[in-house]
């Protein structure tokens, strides 16, 4: 699998409904500023607003400025600032919301209020047992917007889940079900938790020797992408569970190379390796996900795919919860491949037109969008009057080929030849009618136009 470009990534970020005006004030001056753990765009002026409140409330990245990873725009992609607003501003009287031309101290009043203390969110639980109820159930059904809603009323995301058998939390829940489309999900739960809930183990009597941390898991159920994003936000690789063992241990006992790879990355104490996720974004064509250059608008069958050769999309297979749901032109290929394209197709039906048509004689061209050949033109075709208005085009046949050009030809002109052209007609130039004489009565078995024989030759001179 491979992940897109962030560059690219930022751009769709930004052009998502509703991200093109500030979460906070609607403003469209420079709304190019990401809230990485919560996924929403800013301007510049709430931007710096969001710094002040400190990093464990909200992170601000430039998505034009900075380098940001794919691993940084994954709630984004999923999350828009309508949607997070829907569930932030629940309550909010718009007249109440800052404007593009708020002073500064308004809008610190007003993103305190929104982001601190959650004083717009409508309350739907009642007491913690029914938050863990719906925070268990936000996180087996994927649904990012359930998880903001029980996270702005205020649940304890480190809390051992309602049906937990051996003290799970939600954390542990996600990454065990992840499955490469609920990233987003462990993405949230991790940049919205205490660094120290990271590292929480299960019960001591749980399965896999028990005390496992969400890395061990990882570790467990060979889960690479969801390991980098634990360790890009610093969880522990040292850790051991009830068994003495390390994330490592376990991934060097099943074999786990990608995982092996990234935890021997995080003790060396590196992180390049986490800054980006395969998944796929499913990014559309108007996204920019394929540019067909003039070169390569000529689509040819090869190798069973329908496809341009020289270009090949950069998308990995699982993506599911995107606006728009678009298979890889991978699998796209794969599936033509399975079906109409494993057999030639056969022509299609000829048009229906005054002019009758003879059927091609090959199909080599079938799975091509080249022009074909023009068919070859009826028997009695050289007979027809020219078109003088017609343009040629290069697949015309020859104009050598046509029997009329409007010239005199001498009655000689073919019998000098020696040829006698079954089923030719004779064409006389308009307005001369010819003397013929009386010739055999016997008509050749080809049925060809015998014709008019000159007077025998006078005797010689004896």
């Amino acid at each position: 699998m491979a992940c897109c470009s962030s560059s690219r990534l930022g751009l769709v970020v930004a052009a998502l409904p509703t991200n093109d005006h500030c979460a906070d004030c609607n403003s469209q001056n420079d709304t190019t500023w990401l809230s990485i753990n919560f996924g929403v765009v800013v301007c510049i002026e709430c931007s710096g607003i969001h710094r002040d409140l400190g990093v464990h409330i909200s992170r601000i990245q430039s998505l034009t400025l900075d380098n940001i990873g794919t691993s940084q725009l994954l709630l984004a992609r999923y999350m828009t600032n309508q949607g997070f607003n829907d569930v932030m501003e629940a309550k909010l009287n718009a007249a109440n919301k800052p404007n593009p031309s708020s002073s500064m101290d308004e809008r610190y009043s007003f993103i305190r209020a929104k982001y601190l203390e959650k004083r717009f969110v409508l309350r739907t639980c009642t007491d913690e047992h029914e938050l863990l109820s719906d925070l268990e159930h936000a996180v087996n059904n994927n649904n990012i917007y359930h998880l903001l809603q029980v996270f702005a009323e205020g649940v304890d995301l480190s809390a051992p889940l309602p049906s937990s058998e051996f003290e799970e939390t939600a954390l542990h829940l996600a990454v065990t079900r992840d499955m490469g489309t609920s990233l987003h999900i462990v993405d949230f739960l991790i940049q919205n938790m205490r660094s120290v809930d990271l590292n929480k183990p299960t019960s001591s009597l749980g399965s896999h020797g028990g005390s496992n941390s969400a890395l061990h898991i990882c570790a467990i159920h060979d889960k690479p992408e969801c390991m980098k994003l634990l360790l890009r936000s610093g969880a522990n690789p040292n850790q051991r569970n009830a068994q003495d063992k390390t994330p490592l241990n376990i991934a060097e006992e099943r074999a786990h190379h990608t995982c092996e790879e990234l935890l021997r990355h995080a003790l060396s104490n590196q992180k390049t390796l986490f800054e980006n996720i395969n998944i796929d974004w499913n990014l559309s064509h108007d996204e920019g996900s394929t540019d067909f250059s003039d070169d390569e608008t000529v689509i040819e069958d090869r190798n069973g795919c329908v496809t341009p050769e020289r270009k090949q999309p950069s998308r990995p297979p699982s993506y599911t919860e995107s606006p728009v749901n678009m298979r890889s032109r991978s699998s796209t290929c794969d599936s033509l491949k399975s079906n109409s394209y494993r057999q030639p197709m056969p022509p299609p039906p000829p048009p229906q037109s005054k002019k009758p048509l003879s059927a091609p004689s090959s199909v080599s061209n079938v799975g091509s969008l080249k022009k074909r050949v023009a068919p070859l033109p009826p028997a009695n075709y050289g007979t027809l009057p020219s078109n003088h208005n017609h343009n040629r085009s290069p697949s015309d046949p020859n104009p050598n080929y046509h029997t009329l050009n409007h010239h005199k030809r001498s009655p000689s002109g073919d019998s000098s030849r020696g040829i006698h052209l079954a089923g030719a007609k004779l064409v006389i130039p308009p307005g001369e009618i010819p003397t013929l004489k009386s010739t055999n009565t016997e008509k050749s078995c080809t049925g060809s136009i015998q014709r008019p024989r000159g007077p025998p030759p006078p005797a010689p001179n004896t």
